[in-house]
């Protein structure tokens, strides 16, 4: 485990078609793995005032498998960093159950803290901007980095 925390703090680069992309890793989970906080800049060159881009608010959270991805050289350690005030909290995730027997009945969910999950079934307006309890590959990653436009709202 020691192993896996050490990366806690620390951001990452990662090449996108766009330009470079940085993410921070901010917590781990037993099950899920390293949670990230993808910063809100895709940059032709790597910004020289990292302490700056860092402390700002990021673009959204998912599970990625740094560890994974830095052992294949898909992403750059840049150093650790300290985790701003708004991410040190663990997010409350949407988690979807299994599909329903008849498909069109709606999607039943719960909600899941990094510890406790409960089921809600349908989901509130407010819950629909909650992110997803999955983890993403890197080609997942970097096409979300590239499309500014897109949120978690968008993914029912």
């Amino acid at each position: 485990m020691s192993r896996v925390m050490h990366l806690i703090g620390h951001v990452f680069e990662i090449p996108t078609r766009k330009g470079l992309g940085y993410f921070q890793v901010t917590h781990w989970d037993a099950s899920m793995g390293h949670l990230v906080r993808v910063l809100d800049t895709v940059a032709n060159a790597r910004p020289s005032d990292l302490n700056s881009l860092v402390s700002r608010q990021h673009r959204f959270v998912v599970f990625f498998p740094v560890g994974h991805a830095l052992s294949r050289r898909i992403v750059t350690d840049l150093g650790t960093f300290g985790i701003p005030a708004q991410a040190e909290r663990f997010p409350l995730f949407r988690a979807q159950g299994p599909p329903p027997i008849d498909p069109s009945k709606p999607k039943i969910w719960s909600l899941w803290d990094g510890g406790k999950s409960r089921r809600v079934g349908l989901l509130t307006t407010d819950q629909h901007e909650l992110p997803i309890k999955e983890i993403w590959n890197d080609t997942l990653l970097i096409h979300r980095i590239d499309d500014p436009s897109w949120r978690w709202s968008n993914d029912r």
